[in-house]
């Protein structure tokens, strides 16, 4: 188990695993895709091209029937053209059929914001300043 400090002091205890096997993983994540697609305005789906949120994606292609005010899930991606994560988005967007839309920017535009991302994120830390870009 997990054990972290509570805002009240006391030492809380929370389970490390919450299922069994990884087809309860399967149903729970499933479950909770399903249930935010439940929505009278449309939904989005935020494509790194990375394997979470690809599995996200396919979970709500196969559900698209669930989608009320949409018949196309539409998806996103931002980066610089060429990455990777947007060459990789692009595929899973293709794949699943999406109506993809993409932020592209240049390393100009990414050092035109890069202190006041910082000041705002309070970090330095690379990985949360290139998440936070544009």
């Amino acid at each position: 188990s997990i054990q972290t400090i509570g805002a009240s002091g006391p030492i809380i205890e929370k389970p490390l695993h919450r299922y069994s096997t990884w087809e309860e993983c399967k149903a729970g994540l499933e479950t909770a895709v399903i249930r935010r697609l439940m929505s009278d305005v449309e939904v989005g789906l935020f494509l790194s091209g990375g394997v979470d949120s690809s599995i996200i994606g396919a979970i709500m292609a196969k559900h698209l029937d669930k989608l009320k005010s949409q018949t196309k899930i539409k998806s996103f991606a931002v980066g610089q053209e060429g990455s990777p994560d947007i060459v990789a988005a692009r595929a899973v967007a293709e794949f699943l059929g999406t109506e993809h839309i993409e932020a592209i920017f240049t390393p100009e535009m990414a050092f035109e914001v890069l202190e006041k991302v910082v000041y705002h994120m309070e970090t330095y830390e690379p990985e949360l300043i290139r998440s936070s870009i544009p």
